[in-house]
């Protein structure tokens, strides 16, 4: 079976990895760069059956750039955009609709199907098709923003962790460097990340302080060595009583503790102090307990500080970016409801799997733990 290459140019980073999965798993051999250096580097050593260019917005210039790549590397080219310039779309020679990844995929198919020279005639009803012109530029996708979930949407925790691994190879098999996955559902993305980068994976027990009667939004959050912080726009908003923090914060401080017995056992944590520490949690959505772990781990001694999650929404990101030493996440949406929304599938992990994941790793490693 004959190998199909696609480059992928994006500078849209939100959606980049998973665009590639996408076409991936779909059997075409993908190379993906964020650089145009590097890919017309590309383009002048191997030759590729399709060239995929994404923007949020396609101007008139970037249009004839991607129409003088196809030009000079004979080779069709797909320009992804949300939107673009009046003048641009009269001249693309085929646009299709945007429908998430099936929409990527039938363009793609669809292009390399031969037919991209001359006039060009399909059914009416083709799906993914808005409507054709005769081939005198090259091919343009509109994505829907309301479409945007189902591009982004990951199939569970694990696939979630493989992409965010491939996002921190830079420190893979380095030594020095742990990963430390935040309960409960931070830690089957926290394992799959150990296992790309091929280091040891403990927990960071975090605790969130809900607020009274909602008890899922987030006033603060604690960690282990006494660690507390708190939202304070939050707090003073709701007018919390600092009596219901204290009230609060011991009853979390008790399942803190309970959750560490349960997870560990007799087995004393990894060390932190001198290590590159990389936090991993399946999303992040006030910033609250991600930001109690980054004070835990710096109170240890880490000399390096990673966040890495799948999605963190763009105010929270910034803010963790003042504490963190580095901020990794795939999606950063501007408008955000609930983590849940990232992933096909959310159910939740319970005390068993967090054990059963941990207890896996360490098997697969011999590391040095605290003293």
């Amino acid at each position: 079976m004959k190998e199909t290459k696609v480059l992928c140019i994006s500078f849209d980073t939100a959606v980049s990895d998973l665009r590639c999965a996408a076409l991936k798993q779909a059997g075409y051999t993908v190379t993906a760069t964020i650089d145009v250096k590097e890919a017309l580097h590309y383009l002048s050593r191997e030759r590729f059956d399709l060239v995929i260019v994404g923007h949020r917005f396609a101007t008139a210039d970037k249009y004839l750039l991607a129409v003088e790549a196809e030009e000079k590397a004979n080779i069709p080219v797909l320009l992804v955009c949300g939107a673009a310039a009046e003048e641009v779309i009269p001249a693309a020679a085929r646009v299709y609709a945007w429908e998430g990844t099936e929409g990527l995929l039938f363009a793609a198919s669809d292009l390399l199907s031969g037919e991209t020279g001359g006039a060009r005639q399909a059914p009416a009803q083709r799906d993914g098709e808005l409507y054709q012109r005769p081939a005198h530029g090259c091919a343009m996708l509109f994505r829907d923003d309301d479409e945007d979930d189902e591009l982004f949407r990951f199939a569970d925790r694990a696939e979630a962790g493989r992409l965010l691994g491939s996002k921190l190879v830079a420190y893979a098999g380095q030594e020095g460097v742990i990963v430390l996955g935040l309960p409960r559902g931070g830690v089957p993305v926290a394992c799959e990340v150990a296992r790309v980068l091929r280091v040891p994976l403990d927990v960071l027990v975090v605790r969130k302080l809900g607020t009274p009667g909602q008890k899922e939004l987030a006033m603060g959050a604690i960690a282990p060595g006494g660690v507390r912080v708190l939202d304070l726009s939050t707090v003073k908003q709701l007018d919390v009583p600092n009596e219901v923090i204290e009230e609060v914060a011991a009853a979390e401080r008790k399942e803190l503790e309970r959750q560490e017995s349960e997870y560990r056992g007799k087995r004393p944590p990894l060390v932190v102090a001198g290590k590159t520490v990389i936090l991993v949690d399946d999303g992040i959505a006030t910033g609250s307990c991600i930001l109690a772990a980054i004070a835990a781990v710096r109170e240890q001694g880490a000399a390096r500080v990673v966040v890495a999650a799948p999605v963190a929404p763009a105010n929270a990101r910034s803010v963790i970016g003042i504490e963190a030493d580095e901020v990794i996440s795939l999606a950063e949406p501007e408008i955000f409801f609930a983590v849940s929304q990232w992933y096909e599938d959310f159910s939740q992990i319970s005390d068993e799997q967090v054990r059963s994941l941990l207890e896996r790793s360490i098997r697969s490693s011999s590391v040095p733990v605290a003293a």
